[in-house]
């Protein structure tokens, strides 16, 4: 069961990455079937987020894991905010938000949730998508940047 919510926060990471996207193709179009993909997306997040927020009940001390995702949430609704407001605040929105605030903190609760699963023979494969993750962020960073 445990192995199922490490799964389902590293779905909601890829729903949100997906989103990410979705969120700077709109920015850069203004189309409004763009805008509609982005409102899709943005529904697959959120079914996600109610997932692991249930989930995460099955891990010890799983108040300070909550509120991870809480901050997360947050810090997602001002997001979603300034891209539908069609902000061309893109290094605050792409970077400070998406990257620093969102996909970040929820990488370091993958890493962390994967080393509880309790499954020594599944532990190491988790981990690793944690590093890729961060490594792709951290690309993304330097091509944004750049």
């Amino acid at each position: 069961k445990r192995l199922d919510v490490v799964i389902e926060v590293e779905a909601m990471i890829g729903a949100l990455g997906r989103e990410r996207l979705e969120s700077a193709l709109y920015l850069a179009g203004g189309e409004k079937d763009k805008l509609k993909r982005v409102k899709k997306v943005r529904g697959d997040t959120d079914r996600r987020i109610i997932h692991v927020m249930e989930g995460l009940e099955l891990f010890p001390g799983s108040s300070s894991s909550k509120a991870v995702v809480k901050a997360v949430s947050g810090e997602l609704k001002s997001a979603r905010s300034r891209v539908e407001t069609m902000s061309q605040q893109y290094r605050e929105i792409f970077v400070e938000s998406f990257q620093e605030k969102i996909l970040r903190p929820l990488q370091k609760l993958y890493a962390g949730l994967s080393e509880k699963t309790g499954d020594p023979a599944v532990r190491p494969y988790l981990g690793v998508g944690a590093s890729l993750g961060n490594y792709i962020e951290d690309e993304l960073e330097r091509s944004f940047m750049g």
